[in-house]
């Protein structure tokens, strides 16, 4: 009975160990190479996959990592593009800003530039007007009222283009240029 003891004590010993390496190979190595995985996707490693065939819960789980990981490196490389977009956007941007800047700038100096020899011609023209309107014929009053429309509108113009130039520099309205032609 003794020896009857022993011989069973040794075969649950044997069991015993039959499981545990058992336990260790089929349950706890994948939960290390899972943990494993884990720990370098952590890191940033998208690239990494558990690749594990095992249909049980470790394995749908390491699918499920796996998958986790793929949508997080689509998910950056999104993130990526829409960066990079962002960066042309605002590249752009300050082009837009620059090139309106200059045009601001070239319709302000040209509104300037032209205003000196159109005072000039209206002034000339009003004075034609004043001193020899019915001295001369009457094409020569039509042509000389023509000149005087042309000079007004020439003026309008002019300052359409200044109050143009001064949008979004500064609040203050514009002064409109009236001659008194």
């Amino acid at each position: 009975m003794r020896y009857l003891v022993i011989i069973i004590t040794l075969v649950i010993a044997a069991l015993s160990g039959v499981i545990v390496f058992y336990i260790a190979n089929s349950i706890a190595s994948p939960i290390k190479k899972l943990t494993k995985a884990a720990e370098i996707v952590g890191s940033g490693n998208l690239d990494y996959r558990v690749a594990t065939d095992l249909n049980d819960e470790i394995g749908q789980l390491s699918r499920t990592l796996d998958k986790m990981t793929m949508d997080l490196k689509n998910t950056t490389a999104s993130r990526d593009d829409l960066n990079e977009e962002i960066k042309m956007r605002k590249e752009i941007e300050r082009d837009l800003k620059r090139s309106n800047e200059n045009l601001e700038q070239f319709a302000y100096v040209a509104s300037h530039d032209l205003q000196e020899p159109l005072r000039m011609m209206a002034s000339y023209s009003a004075l034609l007007e004043k001193r020899y309107k019915s001295s001369l014929d009457a094409d020569a009053d039509e042509f000389i009222s023509y000149i005087v429309d042309s000079a007004k509108r020439m003026q309008k113009l002019i300052n359409d283009l200044l109050s143009f130039s001064r949008i979004g520099r500064d609040n203050k309205p514009t002064r409109m240029l009236i001659w008194s032609l």
